[in-house]
């Protein structure tokens, strides 16, 4: 019996404990799994006919042994690749002054597992990743988790930044992460409720 409207230029916080339905209430509004009542739409159709305007960015984003270029236009064959774009892309996720340092700049071969590059750096690119295949929903599970104070701190300004125009969902179970949340949702006993703090 989940009633939920997310509207634009906002970002909503998902909190529960392990194994509370995280990951199948995501599944459920991303159109990964078909609720057996009720419907899941996006701008009036249903979910499942948009899913190129949602994103997911997860705790272990998953990298090509690539360019940067090819893993931020992930799925674009190099001929279509609308280079304008792909620069706002770049300066959105705040990866503009570290490419500019990179003797071959966007061609910089990424190895293997990312292992050449910061977790900050890895998940700016996923970010610059989402952005550049038009995502007006995007959620972030756990985006802070795997980054130490000062870069956790800086992800969080730019996804705040993110807001306008789009609906954000951010998944984490840390205090600082919900501060930027317009509203915060439990999962409680297959409830949804919304809180005021965690």
């Amino acid at each position: 019996n989940i009633n939920l409207n997310l509207k634009n230029h906002n970002i909503y916080g998902l909190v529960g404990e392990t194994g509370s339905g995280k990951t199948t209430l995501l599944n459920i509004i991303t159109g990964l799994i078909k609720p057996h009542q009720g419907y899941v739409k996006y701008d009036g159709y249903d979910v499942t006919q948009i899913k190129k305007n949602i994103s997911y960015v997860s705790q272990s984003t998953q990298l090509m042994n690539t360019s940067i270029r090819m893993n931020i236009c992930f799925g674009c064959e190099l001929h279509e690749i609308n280079e304008n774009k792909l620069k706002k892309c770049i300066k959105l996720s705040k990866l503009d002054n570290m490419i500019d340092k990179l003797p071959k700049g966007l061609d910089t071969k990424i190895s293997e597992l990312g292992a050449n590059f910061s977790g900050g750096q890895i998940q700016r690119l996923s970010i610059a990743r989402a952005l550049y295949s038009d995502s007006n929903f995007i959620i972030f599970d756990e985006p802070t988790s795997s980054l130490d104070e000062s870069t956790g701190e800086e992800i969080l300004k730019m996804i705040s930044s993110l807001r306008e125009n789009r609906i954000i969902l951010l998944i984490s179970h840390k205090k600082k992460d919900l501060a930027i949340c317009n509203e915060i949702y439990k999962i409680e006993n297959t409830n949804l409720v919304r809180i005021n703090d965690i």
